[in-house]
């Protein structure tokens, strides 16, 4: 028996009492058998996507191609899928169609991991016609039926099997192993983004290490051609933060400030952590040997940022006082405005008068004042 959210079993006796089946499925189900707290809760139904919005008033469309809608149920939403089939993979990727069904055990024939593949009922129980709460028991990663054509399906999944071990510290079985090695090259048919996201979610496990094994299975090249170096293994030191273990992972390979930058962008990752992580890996061997350095650095790296490449470091609280003292020109005590007001005309000029009062207030902050930094113009 497994505790399910009230609304959850609401959305399911709704749907019976209008002739339908449900239960829930999936990853919610494999996270309460392990005592995690899921992030949501899907529910399989036989009720096909306009069926469904007949049943229940407040809904809307996730993926109705797909039979998904999702249904609202006070504040909190669910995703409800029709039992479905697929039709064949012609990308490697995204079925062509789907067919829906109205029996659960073939629903869940077409999922990925046996752990993936549990179906529960409040009252009925388990539905596991391929043994994976043993393998949960077992924290086996295995593929329903035959590896082979799972990942042919979907290569995605291959580095779904990798991340599911690391964030789970479950071992992938042998035969998935082996189909992990043989069909690996799938893997460039598969987005930059999925791939990101994927990867992402491995290195910001608790098992970071597990990266290493994508490395071991050669398919650290379909990832980024930069980190693919066989006789590098790492170990992460660092706390479970995106630009710490990025950095982290890049400084280890020796990846140089824009290389890191040219392979987040080849990841896709949005500017700011392409700036971030870059920063980081600019400043990382940058001597800090005194509160004015750490004023520069602050200045040049922003404070969260600052503070990350001193976590990776090792130098929390490195002169701690820095902080409460002028490091940027809008902590200065004059304006542009201020220094228009002496006769020194607009333009360019105006930014370097100010650059050169923070210079001088970083080396002195007790000159901090307007008095003073107007007499230095």
């Amino acid at each position: 028996m497994i505790k399910i959210p009230n609304d959850a079993i609401e959305i399911i006796e709704k749907l019976e009492a209008h002739g339908f089946e449900a239960y829930v499925v999936g990853g919610c189900v494999r996270d309460t058998i392990m005592d995690r707290s899921p992030n949501d809760w899907d529910i399989a139904t036989s009720a096909t996507p306009s069926q469904v919005k007949k049943v229940f008033k407040r809904t809307y469309d996730t993926g109705i191609e797909h039979g998904t809608v999702t249904v609202i149920v006070d504040t909190e939403h669910f995703e409800v899928t029709t039992y479905r089939t697929e039709n064949t993979y012609t990308d490697h990727r995204r079925p062509s169609g789907v067919n829906f069904v109205d029996d659960i055990n073939t629903d869940l024939s077409r999922r990925d991991f046996t752990i993936n593949a549990i179906a529960y009922h409040p009252k009925r129980g388990f539905i596991d016609p391929y043994g994976g709460i043993e393998d949960i028991k077992s924290k086996c990663i295995r593929c329903v039926g035959d590896a082979n054509e799972r990942f042919s399906e979907d290569a995605l999944r291959i580095l779904r099997a990798i991340r599911f071990s690391a964030q789970l510290d479950f071992i992938i079985d042998e035969p998935t192993t082996q189909a992990i090695i043989k069909l690996g090259h799938l893997l460039k048919f598969i987005s930059k983004e999925r791939i990101r996201d994927e990867f992402t979610k491995t290195l910001l496990s608790n098992k970071p290490n597990t990266i290493n094994n994508i490395q071991c299975l050669g398919l650290m090249k379909y990832i980024s051609a930069e980190l693919d170096s066989p006789d590098i293994t790492i170990e992460f030191v660092s706390p479970n933060a995106k630009n710490l273990r990025y950095s982290e992972l890049f400084l280890k390979h020796g990846i140089s400030f824009d290389i890191a930058q040219k392979m987040l962008r080849d990841l896709r990752w949005d500017n700011q952590t392409i700036k971030q992580v870059g920063l980081i890996i600019k400043y990382y061997e940058y001597p800090i040997t005194d509160k004015i350095e750490v004023k520069r650095l602050l200045r040049q790296m922003g404070r969260n940022v600052f503070e990350e490449m001193l976590q990776l470091r090792g130098l929390q609280n490195k002169f701690p006082e820095a902080y409460n003292e002028c490091f940027t020109i809008a902590d200065l005590e004059i304006s542009g405005e201020d220094v228009i007001a002496t006769g020194i005309p607009k333009g360019k000029i105006i930014g370097e008068k100010l650059e050169m009062a923070l210079e001088h207030v970083l080396k002195f902050p007790e000159d901090n004042k307007k008095e003073i930094l107007l007499k230095l113009l």
